[in-house]
């Protein structure tokens, strides 16, 4: 259970929008619902929105771990001088 629960606290925002989409989904196929648009509408955003978090996350995340690849294999960044 306790990997279940790393994993998930890693990947939360990932995880809510794929449950999130797979909700809506299932809404927008069977379930009809006063204001269906509206609610599709937000859940559409609220995915989009997640992805960008966990998108922006993984490029903080591959960016720390060059800088560290490159700082243990004794490289330093070099300058665009053009």
């Amino acid at each position: 259970m306790s990997r279940f629960a790393i994993w998930f606290g890693k990947n939360a925002d990932a995880a809510i929008a794929l449950i999130l989409a797979v909700v809506v989904a299932v809404l927008g196929i069977g379930v009809n619902l006063p204001d269906e648009r509206d609610i599709i509408n937000s859940a559409i955003l609220a995915v989009i929105g997640l992805l960008a978090t966990s998108v922006l996350r993984d490029r903080g995340g591959a960016r720390r771990s060059r800088r560290r690849s490159a700082t243990r294999c004794g490289r330093r960044r070099r300058r665009w001088t053009g």
